[in-house]
């Protein structure tokens, strides 16, 4: 092991590894929601992905990399008031750079760029999976003021029809998920 090596923590080996072990680490970090540790690609979604990337006229490229840190700056003088700046401008100590983020990003980027591209959906059937993750997604981050709602109905007797269906509403989409 070089010495370099042994001073990089993990998250730049991840960076400086093959692809393969960042495509590890995403099927690893879903484990939870796909237990089987694997992903099914078939023609279709190859055929999906080219002509969603063809639609938007991007050229897409995965980027895995570990954000730079804050880079550090200068003390500077204060600088008296001026016809414009009445107050002048203050001294600044300066302060030292932060390190590289605690973490990697692995994305889909519009190759050259920074920019990331949110996908069409070019059938019915892949734009209805995409409704219904977006409703899921919605779901969760409600659920917890539905549950509250219901349980202060109940203790108080006062159910609301309205608070009674947007839990039928959850459960449902939790059931064709």
């Amino acid at each position: 092991m070089t010495e370099a090596a042994q001073t990089e923590g993990p998250l730049d080996r991840l960076v400086a590894a093959d692809a393969k072990r960042a495509i590890a680490m995403l099927l690893w970090k879903n484990r939870h929601a796909n237990p089987e540790l694997n992903v099914q690609i078939t023609e279709q979604d190859i055929k999906g992905f080219d002509d969603c990337v063809e639609y938007l006229d991007v050229d897409p490229e995965v980027r895995i990399f570990r954000p730079a840190g804050r880079p550090a700056e200068a003390p500077r003088e204060a600088l008296p008031p001026t016809k414009a700046n009445p107050n002048g401008v203050p001294a600044f100590p300066g302060r030292p750079g932060d390190p590289p983020r605690n973490f990697v990003l692995v994305g889909l980027y519009v190759a050259g760029t920074n920019d990331a591209f949110k996908p069409i959906e070019n059938n019915e059937a892949d734009k209805d999976k995409a409704d219904r993750a977006e409703a899921l997604r919605r779901a969760k981050e409600q659920a917890n003021a539905i549950a509250n709602q219901v349980r202060n109905d109940a203790l108080a007797g006062t159910f609301s029809a309205s608070s009674v269906c947007d839990v039928c509403d959850a459960l449902l989409l939790l059931a064709k998920s």
